[in-house]
């Protein structure tokens, strides 16, 4: 797609714009940063969107420059739609049954759902139209920006208890259980690979090429630093306005810009943040890091892949991923890396924390020695808020997958949940 066919597609898109808006009554919103927000719903006037949808837009924005304009965006409500919503450049179509929410009479999830759809198509707007992959094997540089943006933008969302941490938590648990399957994408394939599976509409590939995208991406960016994150996107929004790009564009430019405030290693490692990301995004499934005590906060860790199917023998597998174990400095108090990057035991002091990757940064699975788990346990039982929500989540869906599997007794999941009855976070309600 070349830079003439781009501005044309906008200019078709701005026709077909107004003449939808022409045709139908509109609820004019604003967002907190003034952006104009107009949402067009046809005769039915005893529904509408709440204007708390228009302030809960995600700061998307935050990697605009002054050179990537944004007019408005327009939202028109479609009583059918093959899809649940489209993100068509300034025109966002939602299909009826999934575009309006009235505070009061719809549900809470109807109103998550709702922020989820919207959000997304809006960062469909950068992340997709103003710069569009190359190929289908690299969609998730479109869904996995969008998606995460989405889920960002829950903690814009007034009168819910719904916070961003349980959304990525349940993003995890979603991409996690269809990760585990048998003949998997990767996130990322060769261009001469099978796209047409990038390119079917279902729940396994959504899993893969929408949340785990996402959960990936998130990672690199507590990996690297927030702000470094955001300048690397608004130098690769910027470089390849209207243009295509692939993985290895955005790689280039993050690596670029790491390069610049960390001398091109990541914590005194001998690889780089690209030799990280391969290992991600180019294999499928995901490590579980076995974890055993020594003594005291002394512990091994040890990756392997993920078989939650047995195999009897067990099939040598030779997949290794460069895995950031982060953990909190007790003195800065700010995150920090352990890496663990091949499939021999290395050894790490968890400080005063009770869990590995308290804060569930990492795209894995965790497996404790039963000494550890029962120290778990008695300290949830004790005052859960011990161990971060992130984790109880993790710990939960952990040992129920691998008691599904034989690999533990179920009563080490049941007594983990005794504490429940105290548990207040939205993540464990919805499920």
């Amino acid at each position: 797609m070349n830079q003439h066919s781009v501005h044309f597609r906008h200019i078709l898109n701005r026709f077909i714009q107004r003449r939808s808006c022409q045709m139908h009554p509109s609820i004019a919103l604003m967002t907190r940063n003034r952006r104009k927000f107009r949402v067009h719903r046809g005769r039915l006037r005893r529904k509408q969107m709440s204007p708390n949808h228009a302030t809960c837009l995600p700061q998307v924005a935050k990697c605009e420059q002054r050179d990537i304009r944004w007019d408005g965006i327009y939202v028109v409500i479609v009583p059918a739609l093959s899809v649940t919503a489209m993100e068509n450049w300034g025109l966002i179509t939602i299909r009826q049954t999934d575009g309006l929410y009235k505070e009061g009479q719809f549900s809470i999830t109807q109103k998550h759902n709702l922020q989820e759809i919207i959000s997304h198509e809006v960062a469909h707007q950068w992340f997709g139209n103003l710069v569009t992959m190359k190929w289908w094997n690299d969609l998730w540089l479109n869904e996995g920006f969008a998606t995460l943006i989405s889920v960002r933008a829950v903690d814009f969302l007034e009168n819910t208890t719904w916070r961003y941490e349980d959304k990525s938590a349940e993003l995890q648990c979603i991409a996690l259980r269809t990760d585990q399957m048998d003949g998997m994408i990767p996130v990322s394939a060769n261009s001469n690979a099978n796209i047409g599976r990038y390119m079917e509409k279902s729940p396994k590939v959504n899993a893969i090429v929408y949340k785990k995208s996402s959960i990936i991406i998130r990672m690199i960016e507590r990996l690297i630093e927030d702000e470094t994150f955001k300048q690397g996107l608004s130098r690769f929004l910027n470089s390849f306005l209207y243009k295509n790009a692939d993985h290895e564009d955005l790689f280039n430019v993050l690596v670029y810009v790491h390069d610049s405030s960390a001398g091109g290693h990541l914590s005194g490692q001998n690889f780089s943040l690209s030799d990280v990301m391969d290992t991600w995004i180019r294999q499928a499934h995901f490590p579980i890091v076995h974890v055993n005590r020594l003594e005291g906060s002394i512990v091994t860790l040890r990756q392997e892949k993920y078989e939650h199917v047995p195999y009897d023998p067990p099939r040598e597998n030779s997949q290794v991923w460069k895995i950031p174990i982060f953990y909190d400095d007790p003195v800065s108090g700010k995150h920090k890396v352990f890496w663990l990057t091949d499939k021999q035991p290395a050894v790490f002091d968890m400080g005063g924390q009770f869990v590995v990757d308290p804060h569930q940064l990492t795209y894995m699975r965790l497996r404790y020695d039963m000494d550890v788990y029962s120290d778990i346990t008695m300290a949830l039982l004790r005052d859960h808020n011990l161990v971060p929500a992130n984790s109880r989540s993790r710990l939960i869906d952990d040992t129920m997958a691998m008691a599904e599997n034989g690999q533990m007794s179920y009563k080490v999941p049941f007594n983990m949940t005794m504490y429940m009855t105290s548990e207040v976070r939205e993540i464990f309600r919805k499920r």
